[in-house]
């Protein structure tokens, strides 16, 4: 899902401000659509999923019989999923949230995948990212993960076809990010035109030295 569920009003705001901007008119707009989705057009199917989540009683029994492996933590995790039948309950929520709430959908969908280019371009400037990695850019967007992940929520209602949806289009995903992440690093790198600068620095200076002499 785009937004992780929550239960109460409060809790649904609070994620929506940490993607969307506290002042943003974005934040009531995603409050408003998720809660009606959740509330009310897919409001069983989002319980469902929330009764079988994990609880405290879940994570404190699987630390202590993990003892500090994260392997065996993992594994006990998914061991107590499957028991309360997850992911099957969180593929038909996903079925009905992209099937009864398909603006609530894209809009988080998009606000996601801006939130997490920002993450992924850290300090580099934008307009360098659009300048010089139009291409990728544009790749990106057109198979961003909740595209995909929406396309198979919508497509699939059990958990298996849904998860074979994924992997399959999530290849080309992984491909994008890999293209983007290539292109930003090496024509908006920050440590290379700051290393760049140093460099010219130093030829001035030498140069200026030699002049001098």
């Amino acid at each position: 899902m785009p937004l992780s569920v929550y239960v109460k009003k409060k809790d649904i705001k609070s994620r929506c401000r940490a993607f969307v901007g506290k002042s943003s008119k974005d934040n009531k707009k995603c409050l408003e659509l998720t809660m009606d989705c959740h509330m009310n057009k897919c409001k069983k199917e989002v319980d469902n999923k929330i009764s079988a989540e994990l609880i405290d009683e879940d994570y404190k029994k699987c630390l202590e019989e993990s003892k500090g492996d994260f392997k065996k933590l993992d594994k006990c995790h998914i061991k107590i999923l499957k028991k309360n039948d997850f992911y099957e309950k969180y593929a038909k929520m996903g079925y009905c949230t992209a099937n009864k709430c398909p603006e609530m959908t894209k809009f988080n969908g998009e606000t996601m995948h801006v939130f997490f280019k920002k993450i992924m371009n850290g300090n580099r400037s934008p307009k360098c990212i659009l300048d010089k990695c139009k291409k990728e850019n544009n790749e990106l967007d057109k198979n961003n993960f909740d595209k995909i992940e929406a396309t198979c929520n919508k497509k699939y209602e059990k958990y298996k076809d849904y998860l074979k949806c994924f992997k399959h289009m999530s290849k080309s995903y992984k491909k994008s990010v890999s293209k983007y992440h290539n292109c930003k690093d090496t024509k908006c790198n920050i440590d290379n035109k700051q290393n760049t600068k140093k460099t010219l620095t130093k030829k001035s200076a030498s140069h200026t030295k030699k002049s001098k002499v």
